[in-house]
């Protein structure tokens, strides 16, 4: 663009350097998150939308920062979006804007503040108490258990109290549990359990819990396979093995507890004689309705179907032909030949009767319990099974 004079009189013509003038759209920008409040821990997306007045869409890089610090960049897409993405956030409120420069078509612009919220995990505590040894009764092991779901393990402490008195403090295992000795005496009145949180996982307390030590493990029960996998009406055996702790020494017995319908479990041998530090090991056939070859300590149900009493009618009949001495020679042979055909009926299942079947456990998953008992001292250990039975 340039602009000439073309002179008179008095003035002679004269033309302007070239002047450049550009014309561009305004813009909008606004930013959101995809979740807010967002978990720790958790990945999190900004989202930068501009608006302009629709000549051409908006092309370039957004700039995000969080509380004056650049958090990161993300290039617009064609319907004007940018979306930053963010592996996770530390816990609290952060005030996000964003700002684009600009382009050929389009003036730059900034965000008002958005507000992102990240909280920290949520986390329940509860606390029981074993005997620390079973042979002194009033020491106690408080365990404190601190569960919060999160792809990383909780940190922290927790702190054990009886009313307003402090009785220890533990720190917090990978396992989400915290321990401490105590005694009896010191149990007076319910304890409570206080989990101190972290930077990713709350803090939390459990309710006040009365303390009844209970025996701690004397032996050690495993059952492997843990989780077997069976066709209905077929077996399997599992190896159980026993494993003395701390000099504990009794003899042993065997069963299962929460058996599936038609499901039976058998032990060679149902005791066993677990001597002091010692090990010692039983058989367990787990069967899902194969009586035949499960073993000799199965049982086997017989279902009768609502037919097999009609096939008893024609014998009825049968024996009403026969009966008395004089019969003629006639109806003695209606009566054989009649015998004759229910017999085939029977062996063909007709008429109902062919309903004898022996039971199958039905398809589905199973929680079963191998148990052992102490015969001397009462102790007892379990094993949890998962069962799978198919079709």
């Amino acid at each position: 663009m340039a602009a000439s004079y073309t002179g008179n009189g008095t003035e002679t013509p004269s033309s302007s350097a070239p002047f450049t003038l550009t014309v561009k759209q305004t813009t909008t920008l606004t930013v959101s998150g995809e979740s807010n409040p967002a978990l720790t821990l958790s990945p999190v997306n900004l989202v930068a939308t501009i608006k302009d007045a629709g000549a051409a869409v908006a092309t370039g890089i957004v700039t995000f920062t969080d509380g004056g610090t650049t958090i990161g960049t993300a290039s617009l897409d064609a319907n004007g979006t940018a979306t930053l993405m963010l592996t996770k956030m530390s816990a609290g409120n952060h005030d996000i804007v964003a700002s684009y420069p600009g382009d050929g078509s389009d003036f730059g612009s900034t965000s008002v503040d958005y507000t992102e919220t990240v909280q920290v995990r949520p986390t329940t505590t509860s606390v029981t108490g074993t005997a620390a040894d079973a042979s002194n009764p009033a020491e106690i092991t408080l365990i404190g258990v601190v569960d919060g779901q999160g792809p990383v393990a909780l940190s922290g402490t927790v702190t054990f109290t009886v009313g307003s008195t402090v009785i220890g403090k533990a720190t917090v295992g990978p396992a989400g549990v915290a321990t401490i000795q105590t005694t009896e005496s010191q149990l007076t009145g319910g304890v409570i359990a206080s989990y101190s949180g972290d930077t990713n996982y709350a803090a939390s307390q459990s309710p006040t819990t009365t303390i009844t030590a209970t025996p701690g493990s004397q032996f050690e029960l495993t059952a492997t396979p843990s989780s077997p996998t069976l066709v209905s009406h077929q077996h399997t055996t599992i190896s159980v093995t026993l494993s003395s702790m701390s000099g504990f020494s009794d003899t042993i017995s065997l069963g299962c507890l929460g058996l599936p319908y038609a499901a039976t479990c058998t032990f060679t041998p149902s005791q066993v004689k677990l001597s002091a530090n010692g090990t010692t090991s039983a058989s367990l056939i787990l069967d899902t309705g194969d009586p035949l070859g499960a073993g000799s300590g199965t049982n086997a149900s017989v279902i009768v179907r609502r037919g097999t009493y009609l096939a008893f009618l024609p014998l009825g009949l049968l024996v009403g032909l026969l009966r008395g001495k004089r019969s003629s020679p006639a109806r003695r042979k209606l009566g054989i030949l009649f015998a004759c055909v229910f017999a085939v009926a029977l062996s063909m299942g007709a008429s109902g009767c062919g309903g004898l079947t022996i039971s199958g456990t039905p398809p589905g998953t199973y929680h079963i319990q191998v148990v052992g008992k102490g015969q001397a001292t009462g102790i007892t250990e379990t094993q949890n099974i998962t069962l799978v039975v198919t079709q």
